[in-house]
């Protein structure tokens, strides 16, 4: 079983409620975003998924979210989409250095699940209500594993 890995940049993520973000800076490393006191919005990161590898299907066989938070925010849900199907869901809560793989920021849905449209992992991000000038976060890189 042959693996494939895809992996995208975290410039790439997409903010569902900007209005809860103070600013979103987009640099080399990856996007610096910034929340209000007390705000929550999930963030979105698609995946390039290879649906089909030499005629098989693939299977997701393990998914990655590279990111490090500031004290005063943390990921409290993270989810797995292939197109309109939300294939996995892990209540969690995800703070501090997270900029390496590890067992705290892989997710793995159950199996086997054969990929047909295309992935995504959505994750919510919760500030605290503490207003004293920094409720930041940086996405690095998010990015999965499929085999045939």
């Amino acid at each position: 079983m042959p693996l494939h890995a895809s992996w995208v940049h975290g410039n790439a993520v997409t903010i569902e409620t900007p209005d809860s973000v103070r600013t979103r800076t987009p640099q080399g490393q990856g996007s610096i975003i910034d929340l209000h006191p007390g705000a929550a919005t999930w963030l979105h990161i698609a995946i390039p998924t290879p649906v089909i590898v030499d005629d098989v299907r693939v299977r997701a066989k393990r998914f990655f979210l590279l990111l490090s938070t500031a004290s005063d925010v943390k990921i409290t849900e993270v989810h797995i989409w292939d197109g309109l199907h939300r294939i996995y869901e892990q209540t969690t809560t995800l703070w501090g250095d997270h900029s390496a793989i590890g067992p705290t920021n892989t997710f793995v849905p159950p199996g086997p699940h054969f990929a047909q449209l295309g992935m995504s992992i959505s994750f919510l991000a919760r500030a605290t209500d503490a207003d004293h000038g920094g409720h930041g976060f940086t996405v690095f890189s998010a990015g999965g594993d499929f085999t045939t």
